[in-house]
């Protein structure tokens, strides 16, 4: 099993109010657009649900859900070639939801061509997330690419003891 972090931008994209309707509305399946590490990302897989910085407010970076991966990485668009119908139903019904969080409409339009994955939320920590400034937090993701200069990527590598570690912290919440 691997970890992963997925990253949101809030300049493109409210996942904070996304995050707060799939709980209230008991929504646990969700996809997510993958832009490396396809070959890598498998079933089973566990990742963390990044806020990445807002220019807009204090810095609120961290952690907000933690997922379990169901597929593989796989482009929508696929799913229609192959006439996968309760898979194309499954896309667009979240699709739907997730439009009306979507600042960057342009983004919107093309992730039936990127490649995607289907996640089941098993928790959701919008209350009390693990933030960047938690001295704890950033000591243990101390060498991620998430604490770098990697803004414009999705998909981040955490190691396995990283994500033990960051999973213990939020099991202890």
């Amino acid at each position: 099993m691997s970890y992963w972090i997925l990253q949101s931008h809030p300049s493109k994209f409210r996942i904070l109010h996304y995050l707060q309707y799939l709980e209230c509305q008991n929504i646990y399946q969700d996809f997510w657009e993958i832009d490396r590490y396809s070959n890598d990302i498998k079933p089973g897989d566990i990742a963390l649900i990044w806020k990445a910085k807002d220019t807009r407010k204090l810095d609120n970076r961290g952690i907000y859900a933690v997922v379990r991966i169901l597929t593989k990485p796989k482009r929508q668009d696929i799913y229609e070639l192959e006439n996968d119908q309760a898979e194309i139903d499954k896309f667009k019904k979240i699709q739907k939801i997730a439009e009306h969080y979507w600042l960057d409409k342009e983004k919107m339009k093309k992730l039936s061509k990127k490649p995607l994955i289907w996640v089941e939320y098993t928790k959701f920590i919008l209350d009390k997330p693990l933030s960047l400034s938690d001295a704890k937090v950033e000591s243990i993701l101390s060498g991620s690419t998430i604490k770098g200069n990697v803004p414009r990527h999705i998909v981040h590598e955490v190691s396995e003891s990283q994500g033990k570690a960051i999973e213990q912290m939020i099991d202890s919440m």
